[in-house]
């Protein structure tokens, strides 16, 4: 079994599971709060691809600054979705790393922080980081995958901006 991190910020969340370090996947339980949750497929009877399930997403997600908040205010913000229904249980454990990030780098969880800029320095350093590395195909493999996980929290903050930014483009679906 992994050994794992329980950050203070996994206190913010409801069964938030485990919560490991960067490197290895955050794990949850399949039963969370009444909904059972079947990866990916639905939350609660409500298919994560409906239009009221990416509405909920789209409307939480513009009540968030995330140019502008806490740890704590991030997590209540994924707790909200959650309960809504608004994420596949792989995109919640995507943006669930975003906490053990911060927790990472020492962010208190009442700490405001920008948090597109946070990882756009942290996809910036890590590409960095990578085009002097001689290392072999597997671990350049791996490091790759670290990467594209990164750029895809990037990306979610990115849509969660703009739609707190521009209320006028929740009509547009912007999830695919």
């Amino acid at each position: 079994m992994t050994p794992f991190i329980m950050t203070p910020l996994a206190k913010l969340l409801p069964n938030p599971g485990w919560i490991t370090s960067s490197g290895n996947p955050l794990r949850t339980p399949i039963a969370e709060n009444g909904l059972t949750v079947s990866y990916g497929r639905s939350v609660g009877g409500e298919s994560l691809g409906s239009k009221s399930a990416n509405s909920a997403l789209v409307e939480i997600a513009a009540r968030y600054d995330v140019k502008k908040i806490t740890p704590r205010e991030f997590a209540q913000m994924l707790q909200q979705l959650q309960q809504a229904g608004a994420l596949s249980e792989t995109d919640r454990q995507l943006l669930l790393q975003i906490l053990v990030d911060l927790h990472q780098e020492g962010i208190d969880p009442n700490e405001t922080i920008d948090l597109v800029q946070f990882y756009t320095k942290k996809v910036k350093k890590f590409q960095d980081s990578l085009q002097g590395t001689n290392t072999d195909p597997q671990t350049r493999t791996q490091l790759g995958r670290m990467l594209a996980e990164m750029e895809k929290r990037l990306d979610w903050l990115r849509r969660f901006a703009l739609w707190h930014t521009c209320p006028d483009l929740l009509s547009l679906d912007l999830l695919s």
